[in-house]
């Protein structure tokens, strides 16, 4: 049986729910704007399960400095 896939990558970006984008940042500093409910609306399927995951890196602040070397 033949299988088919979709992807969808957006990286160094950022969400913004108010204004429905996805706004993508690349290393030259150029800008893409998304809509967020039209990438939705290309996943969403009632029949098809799928894979979803959304990964934020930055920074931590730790509880406690003082006396670790």
């Amino acid at each position: 049986m033949a299988t088919g896939k979709k992807e969808f990558v957006f990286k160094n970006c950022n969400i913004n729910l108010e204004d429905n984008e996805i706004t993508e940042y690349d290393k030259e500093g150029n800008i893409s704007v998304h809509s967020l409910s039209d990438f939705l609306r290309e996943i969403e399927s009632p029949e098809d399960l799928v894979n979803f995951s959304i990964k934020i890196d930055k920074s931590l602040t730790p509880r406690e400095t003082e006396g670790i070397e």
